[in-house]
């Protein structure tokens, strides 16, 4: 399974975007301190992830980019 990882310049900021377990086309937010988001589209959750990043301090914006890497984990079932 492939996330995304939401990096500020080289730095990892804990934010992960991974496709839901019984839902592959549909996505959920991985935050560092919380529980996984609701299940929406891919656009809706890099959105959320990218607000989310600006509101925790990144001062640019143009900083933070993503990058694709395999997942190792097992995906977080739903509630």
């Amino acid at each position: 399974m492939q996330e995304l990882r939401l990096y500020q310049g080289t730095k990892f900021t804990g934010i992960t975007v991974r496709p839901d377990e019984k839902y592959p086309q549909m996505y959920r937010v991985h935050w560092p301190d919380r529980e996984p988001s609701v299940m929406v589209n891919l656009t809706r959750a890099k959105d959320a992830a990218h607000r989310f990043a600006v509101r925790s301090g990144s001062k640019q914006v143009n900083d933070l980019s993503w990058k694709a890497r395999e997942s190792h984990r097992r995906p977080v079932p739903a509630r």
